[in-house]
């Protein structure tokens, strides 16, 4: 942010003792105009002295994944998540879907944010991790150790910002997906972009089921996400999302 100040500045010379002298006449001297400029509250992830990973949109794209948390533990050294039970990726402690990062994640140490808004909301005080999708994420940012100085207490094992998706491609644009493997298993996946000017609309679902290796281990899942955004100059922007 940068905002523009002018203003005088008055200069009084200070008065000379000499005998029987006379103290100068007063001086005022203009300055031109001066620029404060803001510090910004906080350092961009990138250039924070911590390891910090990027995991891009190509990476995820050219996964199989339909979930994002086997695309991070896969990619981020040191990150491990239990294994999806039969509910989904679960959502007490302790339970499916817990992350860890260099062994330090128990008791909400592992803060996730979607587009830098950390996410407290959930079940026990637990994000739910079934709804981080890849379907609409376009890059991810992880803070491996300690991001207190960023975010509190609740990042002291790091960090893990979800950056959404929304349309970069003037016009339309969208892409779609299917897979199928044993067991029943299917995948899908629709997105599908439209920027003109400064207004962005972009909107994804995806469904995924499987019958199970077992009887009675089978389930399905669906998610969407819609938002709509304008941008009304470089640094004002309104933006709508729906999950």
């Amino acid at each position: 942010m940068k905002a523009t100040l002018s203003f005088a500045v008055f200069i009084l010379t200070p008065f000379i003792a000499v005998a029987g002298g006379t103290a100068e006449n007063d001086t005022a001297r203009i300055l031109e105009e001066v620029v404060v400029v803001e510090r910004a509250a906080k350092a961009p992830v990138p250039l924070l002295p911590l390891d910090v990973k990027i995991v891009d949109s190509s990476t995820i794209d050219n996964s199989t994944e339909t979930n994002l948390l086997p695309v991070l533990q896969n990619r981020i050294p040191g990150m491990f998540v239990t294994e999806r039970g039969l509910a989904g990726y679960g959502v007490s402690g302790g339970g499916a879907g817990a992350v860890s990062i260099r062994g330090v994640g128990g008791g909400n140490k592992v803060l996730f944010l979607i587009d830098g808004q950390p996410q407290w909301a959930g079940v026990f005080g637990h994000s739910l991790p079934d709804t981080y999708v890849t379907n609409d994420v376009q890059r991810v940012e992880v803070v491996s150790g300690p991001s207190s100085l960023l975010y509190g207490s609740g990042a002291m094992g790091g960090s893990v910002n979800l950056i959404t998706r929304r349309a970069t491609q003037e016009s339309f644009a969208g892409s779609l997906r299917a897979m199928g493997g044993s067991y029943g298993t299917q995948k899908y996946g629709v997105k599908a972009g439209y920027k003109h000017g400064g207004l962005h609309a972009f909107a994804a679902a995806s469904y995924e089921s499987t019958d199970g290796n077992r009887r009675g281990m089978g389930y399905w899942l669906a998610n969407q996400y819609a938002s709509v955004s304008y941008d009304f100059s470089k640094h004002w922007e309104a933006r709508q999302k729906v999950k």
